[in-house]
């Protein structure tokens, strides 16, 4: 988590647990990956709910995934605890907004992270047109966005 001074903002964002297709699904896991990507933003806003309420305009902004909504084969557990995340922010929203409180959820596309592993260049020459820089985003200490050549 990073807070910033007394504004009532904080993000939200996990790592990814693997590859483990459905058959490396464990119980352990699943639970890990639900309670990294699911758990910490419930977990969270309980321990900065006052101080959000007390800051007029407060916000909360939660990580999903693109893979929530299109899912993963090799992914699976990231792909349900992203779609989670859809599903409670849009639940936590109903109450949050009584306090003044607002909750949203982000839900980028392809990033290059650790993730992506041996999958790269595959998803390269799946998804990138020859003509775009690859990879779109990189995510390397600092989010770094490249320049697109005019199309």
């Amino acid at each position: 988590m990073k807070r910033w001074g007394e504004s009532g903002r904080y993000r939200s964002r996990g790592r990814h647990g693997g590859a483990t297709g459905i058959d490396g699904v464990t119980p352990e896991n699943w639970d890990a990956g639900l309670a990294l990507h699911v758990r910490a933003i419930v977990l969270m806003t309980q321990a900065f709910r006052e101080d959000l309420k007390g800051n007029p305009g407060s916000a909360i902004v939660a990580i999903s995934s693109i893979n929530a909504m299109f899912g993963n084969g090799s992914i699976p557990i990231y792909s349900a605890a992203k779609g989670a995340v859809l599903s409670l922010v849009r639940s936590m929203a109903d109450e949050l907004s009584l306090d003044g409180i607002r909750i949203n959820a982000l839900s980028p596309g392809m990033i290059d992270t650790p993730i992506l592993g041996d999958a790269r260049e595959a998803m390269r020459s799946i998804y990138a047109p020859p003509h775009l820089p690859w990879p779109l985003w990189h995510a390397g200490g600092n989010w770094t966005r490249l320049t697109l050549p005019p199309v």
